[in-house]
Protein backbone atom coordinates (compact mmCIF):
# COMPACT_ATOMS: atom_id res chain seq x y z
CA UNK A 1 0.00 0.00 0.00
CA UNK A 2 2.56 2.52 1.02
CA UNK A 3 4.30 2.30 -2.91
CA UNK A 4 0.93 3.56 -3.83
CA UNK A 5 0.08 6.39 -0.95
CA UNK A 6 0.97 9.37 -2.34
CA UNK A 7 -0.90 8.80 -5.59
CA UNK A 8 -3.72 8.16 -3.79
CA UNK A 9 -3.27 11.20 -2.19
CA UNK A 10 -2.74 13.06 -5.19
CA UNK A 11 -5.94 11.65 -6.91
CA UNK A 12 -7.81 11.97 -4.11
CA UNK A 13 -6.94 15.62 -4.25
CA UNK A 14 -7.80 16.04 -8.42
CA UNK A 15 -10.94 14.88 -7.59
CA UNK A 16 -11.62 16.72 -4.82
CA UNK A 17 -10.09 19.99 -6.17
CA UNK A 18 -11.67 19.93 -9.62
CA UNK A 19 -14.78 17.30 -9.73
CA UNK A 20 -13.74 15.17 -12.22
CA UNK A 21 -13.60 11.60 -11.88
CA UNK A 22 -10.92 8.90 -12.63
CA UNK A 23 -11.02 5.55 -13.74
CA UNK A 24 -7.61 3.11 -14.39
CA UNK A 25 -8.74 0.54 -17.23
CA UNK A 26 -5.88 -2.27 -16.85
CA UNK A 27 -5.24 -3.94 -20.25
CA UNK A 28 -1.91 -5.56 -18.97
CA UNK A 29 -4.13 -7.28 -16.07
CA UNK A 30 -0.60 -6.63 -14.03
CA UNK A 31 -2.21 -4.77 -11.28
CA UNK A 32 -4.42 -7.51 -10.16
CA UNK A 33 -1.30 -9.66 -9.69
CA UNK A 34 -0.25 -7.71 -7.15
CA UNK A 35 -2.12 -7.63 -3.39
CA UNK A 36 -1.21 -4.05 -2.64
CA UNK A 37 -1.82 -3.09 -5.93
CA UNK A 38 -5.48 -4.38 -6.15
CA UNK A 39 -6.33 -3.02 -2.80
CA UNK A 40 -4.77 0.22 -2.87
CA UNK A 41 -6.32 0.96 -6.69
CA UNK A 42 -9.68 -1.17 -6.42
CA UNK A 43 -12.50 2.12 -6.39
CA UNK A 44 -11.01 3.35 -9.11
CA UNK A 45 -11.10 0.28 -11.54
CA UNK A 46 -14.65 1.54 -12.04
CA UNK A 47 -16.47 5.18 -13.33
CA UNK A 48 -17.82 6.20 -10.08
CA UNK A 49 -20.16 8.51 -11.74
CA UNK A 50 -24.86 8.05 -10.55
CA UNK A 51 -25.53 7.50 -14.22
CA UNK A 52 -22.87 4.62 -14.61
CA UNK A 53 -23.36 3.17 -11.25
CA UNK A 54 -27.08 2.99 -11.98
CA UNK A 55 -26.59 1.19 -15.28
CA UNK A 56 -24.40 -1.40 -14.15
CA UNK A 57 -27.21 -2.88 -11.61
CA UNK A 58 -28.47 -4.35 -15.16
CA UNK A 59 -26.66 -7.58 -15.86
CA UNK A 60 -27.13 -6.58 -19.75
CA UNK A 61 -26.35 -3.02 -19.23
CA UNK A 62 -22.94 -4.15 -17.29
CA UNK A 63 -22.23 -6.40 -20.44
CA UNK A 64 -22.46 -2.96 -22.97
CA UNK A 65 -19.97 -1.17 -21.16
CA UNK A 66 -17.75 -4.19 -20.76
CA UNK A 67 -17.45 -4.32 -24.41
CA UNK A 68 -17.00 -0.57 -24.48
CA UNK A 69 -13.75 -1.24 -22.68
CA UNK A 70 -12.96 -3.96 -24.98
CA UNK A 71 -13.24 -1.58 -27.96
CA UNK A 72 -10.95 1.25 -26.55
CA UNK A 73 -8.78 -1.25 -25.64
CA UNK A 74 -8.53 -2.46 -29.90
CA UNK A 75 -8.34 1.28 -30.45
CA UNK A 76 -5.74 2.28 -28.28
CA UNK A 77 -3.38 -1.26 -29.44
CA UNK A 78 -3.32 0.61 -32.84
CA UNK A 79 -0.50 2.73 -30.95
CA UNK A 80 -2.66 5.72 -30.80
CA UNK A 81 -0.32 7.13 -27.46
CA UNK A 82 -2.06 10.89 -27.92
CA UNK A 83 -4.87 11.34 -25.33
CA UNK A 84 -8.47 12.10 -26.80
CA UNK A 85 -12.17 12.47 -25.96
CA UNK A 86 -14.31 9.63 -26.30
CA UNK A 87 -18.11 9.04 -25.80
CA UNK A 88 -18.97 5.25 -24.44
CA UNK A 89 -22.66 4.20 -26.44
CA UNK A 90 -24.51 5.63 -23.90
CA UNK A 91 -23.31 9.43 -24.49
CA UNK A 92 -20.93 9.46 -21.20
CA UNK A 93 -17.34 11.41 -22.64
CA UNK A 94 -14.08 10.29 -21.55
CA UNK A 95 -11.07 11.91 -21.82
CA UNK A 96 -8.68 8.92 -22.06
CA UNK A 97 -4.86 8.74 -21.38
CA UNK A 98 -3.34 6.20 -22.41
CA UNK A 99 -0.40 4.36 -20.88
CA UNK A 100 2.51 2.47 -22.01
CA UNK A 101 5.70 0.61 -21.90
CA UNK A 102 7.94 0.53 -24.44
CA UNK A 103 5.75 -0.77 -27.34
CA UNK A 104 3.01 -2.55 -25.05
CA UNK A 105 -0.15 -0.94 -24.13
CA UNK A 106 -0.37 -1.51 -20.33
CA UNK A 107 -3.46 0.59 -19.25
CA UNK A 108 -5.11 3.61 -19.46
CA UNK A 109 -6.53 6.58 -17.13
CA UNK A 110 -10.19 7.99 -18.00
CA UNK A 111 -11.58 11.23 -16.65
CA UNK A 112 -15.17 11.78 -16.90
CA UNK A 113 -17.65 13.89 -15.39
CA UNK A 114 -17.66 16.99 -18.25
CA UNK A 115 -20.30 17.96 -20.79
CA UNK A 116 -18.39 17.68 -24.21
CA UNK A 117 -20.98 17.33 -26.84
CA UNK A 118 -24.66 17.23 -25.09
CA UNK A 119 -26.46 16.65 -28.65
CA UNK A 120 -24.25 13.80 -29.09
CA UNK A 121 -25.06 12.51 -25.67
CA UNK A 122 -28.78 13.14 -25.84
CA UNK A 123 -28.67 11.00 -29.27
CA UNK A 124 -26.94 7.96 -27.96
CA UNK A 125 -28.91 8.16 -24.38
CA UNK A 126 -32.40 8.29 -26.40
CA UNK A 127 -31.49 5.76 -28.84
CA UNK A 128 -30.81 3.16 -25.98
CA UNK A 129 -33.39 4.33 -23.29
CA UNK A 130 -36.25 6.14 -24.60
CA UNK A 131 -38.54 3.63 -24.24
CA UNK A 132 -37.52 2.41 -20.84
CA UNK A 133 -40.12 2.93 -17.95
CA UNK A 134 -37.00 4.76 -15.72
CA UNK A 135 -36.33 7.28 -19.12
CA UNK A 136 -36.87 10.80 -16.96
CA UNK A 137 -34.98 9.16 -13.61
CA UNK A 138 -31.67 8.05 -15.90
CA UNK A 139 -32.28 11.64 -17.53
CA UNK A 140 -31.37 13.48 -14.33
CA UNK A 141 -28.73 11.17 -13.23
CA UNK A 142 -26.97 11.30 -17.01
CA UNK A 143 -26.85 15.28 -16.38
CA UNK A 144 -25.73 15.31 -12.67
CA UNK A 145 -22.83 12.97 -14.15
CA UNK A 146 -21.76 14.84 -16.81
CA UNK A 147 -21.72 18.05 -15.07
CA UNK A 148 -19.74 17.22 -12.13
CA UNK A 149 -16.97 20.03 -13.49
CA UNK A 150 -17.11 23.04 -16.19
CA UNK A 151 -15.10 21.87 -19.08
CA UNK A 152 -14.89 25.38 -20.61
CA UNK A 153 -13.33 26.69 -17.90
CA UNK A 154 -11.13 24.38 -17.27
CA UNK A 155 -7.31 24.18 -18.52
CA UNK A 156 -6.95 20.58 -19.89
CA UNK A 157 -2.99 21.43 -20.53
CA UNK A 158 -2.45 21.33 -16.46
CA UNK A 159 -5.12 18.35 -16.41
CA UNK A 160 -2.77 16.12 -18.98
CA UNK A 161 0.31 17.41 -16.84
CA UNK A 162 -1.62 16.08 -13.93
CA UNK A 163 -3.07 12.71 -15.28
CA UNK A 164 0.47 12.42 -16.87
CA UNK A 165 2.07 12.36 -13.29
CA UNK A 166 -0.07 9.71 -12.12
CA UNK A 167 0.51 7.32 -15.38
CA UNK A 168 4.44 7.72 -14.68
CA UNK A 169 4.04 6.43 -11.10
CA UNK A 170 1.43 3.25 -12.69
CA UNK A 171 4.31 3.01 -15.31
CA UNK A 172 6.69 2.90 -12.40
CA UNK A 173 4.68 0.04 -10.63
CA UNK A 174 5.01 -1.52 -13.57
CA UNK A 175 8.31 -1.72 -14.28
CA UNK A 176 8.63 -2.39 -10.26
CA UNK A 177 6.88 -5.83 -10.24
CA UNK A 178 8.63 -6.83 -13.26
CA UNK A 179 12.09 -6.21 -11.12
CA UNK A 180 10.82 -8.55 -8.13
CA UNK A 181 9.29 -10.98 -11.09
CA UNK A 182 5.49 -10.40 -9.74
CA UNK A 183 5.05 -10.22 -13.64
CA UNK A 184 6.88 -10.59 -16.87
CA UNK A 185 7.22 -7.68 -18.90
CA UNK A 186 4.88 -7.44 -21.97
CA UNK A 187 2.75 -10.54 -20.60
CA UNK A 188 -0.88 -9.63 -20.84
CA UNK A 189 -3.01 -11.66 -17.59
CA UNK A 190 -6.15 -13.11 -17.40
CA UNK A 191 -8.54 -10.28 -17.33
CA UNK A 192 -11.13 -10.23 -14.52
CA UNK A 193 -13.06 -6.47 -15.02
CA UNK A 194 -16.36 -8.59 -15.19
CA UNK A 195 -15.48 -8.60 -11.86
CA UNK A 196 -13.65 -5.71 -10.81
CA UNK A 197 -16.77 -2.94 -10.84
CA UNK A 198 -18.85 -5.45 -8.87
CA UNK A 199 -16.03 -6.23 -5.99
CA UNK A 200 -14.74 -2.32 -6.43
CA UNK A 201 -18.57 -1.68 -5.16
CA UNK A 202 -18.41 -4.34 -2.46
CA UNK A 203 -15.34 -2.49 -1.09
CA UNK A 204 -16.68 0.93 -1.49
CA UNK A 205 -19.71 -0.05 0.67
CA UNK A 206 -17.49 -1.50 3.60
CA UNK A 207 -15.57 1.48 3.52
CA UNK A 208 -18.59 3.56 3.68
CA UNK A 209 -20.04 1.55 6.24
CA UNK A 210 -17.74 0.05 8.38
CA UNK A 211 -18.94 2.08 11.57
CA UNK A 212 -22.04 0.47 11.35
CA UNK A 213 -22.81 -3.24 12.27
CA UNK A 214 -22.72 -4.42 8.57
CA UNK A 215 -22.73 -8.14 7.53
CA UNK A 216 -22.01 -9.80 4.59
CA UNK A 217 -25.69 -11.00 3.44
CA UNK A 218 -26.12 -6.72 3.81
CA UNK A 219 -23.40 -5.97 1.26
CA UNK A 220 -24.38 -8.99 -0.70
CA UNK A 221 -28.18 -7.49 -0.81
CA UNK A 222 -26.61 -4.13 -1.39
CA UNK A 223 -24.71 -4.92 -4.42
CA UNK A 224 -27.07 -7.84 -5.32
CA UNK A 225 -24.72 -10.36 -5.44
CA UNK A 226 -24.52 -13.93 -3.75
CA UNK A 227 -22.87 -14.73 -1.01
CA UNK A 228 -20.86 -17.34 -2.36
CA UNK A 229 -19.64 -14.35 -5.23
CA UNK A 230 -18.50 -12.35 -2.91
CA UNK A 231 -16.99 -14.63 -0.62
CA UNK A 232 -15.31 -16.03 -3.43
CA UNK A 233 -13.90 -12.64 -4.60
CA UNK A 234 -12.45 -11.93 -0.80
CA UNK A 235 -10.25 -14.62 -1.09
CA UNK A 236 -9.62 -14.08 -4.86
CA UNK A 237 -8.70 -10.22 -4.75
CA UNK A 238 -7.36 -9.80 -1.37
CA UNK A 239 -6.37 -13.06 -0.16
CA UNK A 240 -8.72 -12.70 3.06
CA UNK A 241 -12.36 -13.28 4.59
CA UNK A 242 -14.69 -10.64 4.41
CA UNK A 243 -14.87 -10.98 8.37
CA UNK A 244 -11.01 -10.64 8.21
CA UNK A 245 -11.34 -7.45 5.73
CA UNK A 246 -13.83 -5.69 7.86
CA UNK A 247 -12.12 -6.45 11.16
CA UNK A 248 -8.72 -4.96 9.69
CA UNK A 249 -10.32 -1.88 8.06
CA UNK A 250 -12.19 -1.00 11.23
CA UNK A 251 -8.97 -1.83 13.46
CA UNK A 252 -7.16 0.57 11.20
CA UNK A 253 -9.06 3.43 11.87
CA UNK A 254 -9.35 2.51 15.38
CA UNK A 255 -5.73 3.05 15.83
CA UNK A 256 -5.90 6.50 13.92
CA UNK A 257 -8.19 7.48 16.66
CA UNK A 258 -6.39 6.59 19.85
CA UNK A 259 -3.54 7.65 18.09
CA UNK A 260 -5.36 11.04 19.17
CA UNK A 261 -6.25 9.86 22.53
CA UNK A 262 -9.72 9.15 21.91
CA UNK A 263 -11.14 6.88 24.95
CA UNK A 264 -11.37 3.28 24.32
CA UNK A 265 -15.09 2.57 24.36
CA UNK A 266 -15.55 5.62 21.72
CA UNK A 267 -13.35 4.72 19.60
CA UNK A 268 -15.05 0.83 19.39
CA UNK A 269 -17.99 1.91 18.88
CA UNK A 270 -16.67 4.77 16.45
CA UNK A 271 -15.17 2.25 14.21
CA UNK A 272 -18.65 -0.25 14.42
CA UNK A 273 -17.85 -2.76 17.17
CA UNK A 274 -21.05 -2.96 19.43
CA UNK A 275 -19.21 -4.48 22.22
CA UNK A 276 -15.76 -2.57 23.56
CA UNK A 277 -14.68 -5.98 24.96
CA UNK A 278 -14.99 -8.00 21.86
CA UNK A 279 -13.23 -4.73 20.40
CA UNK A 280 -10.42 -5.26 22.63
CA UNK A 281 -10.00 -9.01 21.41
CA UNK A 282 -10.13 -8.42 17.90
CA UNK A 283 -7.72 -5.25 18.29
CA UNK A 284 -5.31 -7.01 20.42
CA UNK A 285 -5.37 -10.35 17.69
CA UNK A 286 -4.79 -8.15 14.84
CA UNK A 287 -1.99 -5.22 16.33
CA UNK A 288 -0.43 -7.78 19.39
CA UNK A 289 -1.08 -5.45 22.09
CA UNK A 290 -4.33 -4.37 24.14
CA UNK A 291 -5.98 -0.92 22.90
CA UNK A 292 -4.83 0.47 26.64
CA UNK A 293 -1.28 -0.55 25.45
CA UNK A 294 -1.32 1.05 21.98
CA UNK A 295 -2.46 4.02 23.44
CA UNK A 296 -0.12 4.46 25.81
CA UNK A 297 2.65 3.88 22.98
CA UNK A 298 1.77 6.34 20.96
CA UNK A 299 -0.43 9.08 23.00
CA UNK A 300 2.88 10.19 25.79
Amino acid sequence: MDKWEKTIEYMDYLEDTYGYKLTIKDFAGFMTQDTDTFRALNRYYRHRLPFCDALKKSPKLYDACYNNTLRMEKYLRAKVRAPYIASCYCGIFDLVYPIYNKDSLIAAICLSGFNHDYAKTIKKFDANFSAESKHDKLLTLLNTSINLFDADSINWSDVLIHIGIIAEHIQMIYLLLIEKKIINEGSVYARTESHLWTFSSVLDYIQQHYTDPITLTQVCEHIQCSKSYVSHAFKQFTGTTFKKYLNNLRITKAQEMLKKNASINETALSCGFVDPNYFSVVFKEITNMTPTDFKKKNCP
